[in-house]
């Protein structure tokens, strides 16, 4: 039988038992709450709530870093509008190549300008650089490929 090509999708808005229990969790540890969050999702019933609600856990938690995955899927001034009002938030830049999103179907984010990293990426990287860092989201057996090799070279975007 085949593996689908997709992840099975979960909404866990940010007030969910389970993300407190995470939350707990990291505290308890003292590591920084890694959240995969696609606020792009067109299935996210209510964006505006999720966003209210994982600002509020920014807020009750300043002390806590809290990482998002692939940009978030946030364009890039839903990225600076957080970085300035909460100084706990950081982004790892996984599926936000062109290589990786080329054939995608999902509102990844797209830091590259040709083989340059965009003006406001650029900006926002420069004036932040302890917010971003990079990363990949290899999935999937084939992302181990040449592919990795491809994407790494846009990671190294000037």
């Amino acid at each position: 039988m085949a593996r689908p090509k997709i992840a099975r999708e979960t909404i866990i808005y940010p007030t969910d038992q389970r993300v407190q229990t995470a939350l707990q969790l990291a505290i308890e540890m003292d590591w920084p709450l890694v959240v995969h969050i696609e606020f792009s999702a067109s299935s996210i019933p209510n964006r505006g709530r999720f966003m209210k609600e994982f600002e509020a856990l920014l807020d009750a938690h300043p002390e806590r870093p809290f990482v998002l995955t692939n940009m978030g899927q946030l364009r890039s001034d839903d990225v600076l509008r957080l970085i300035q009002a909460h100084p706990n938030i950081y982004f790892l830049t996984s599926r936000s190549d062109p290589v990786i999103i080329s054939s995608a179907r999902q509102g990844w984010v797209n830091m590259l300008h040709g083989d340059s990293l965009s003006d406001d990426w650029k900006r926002f990287i420069v004036h932040y650089p302890d917010r971003f860092a990079l990363a990949f989201d290899n999935v999937w057996p084939e992302y181990w490929s040449d592919l990795y090799v491809q994407r790494a070279h846009c990671g190294a975007a000037r």
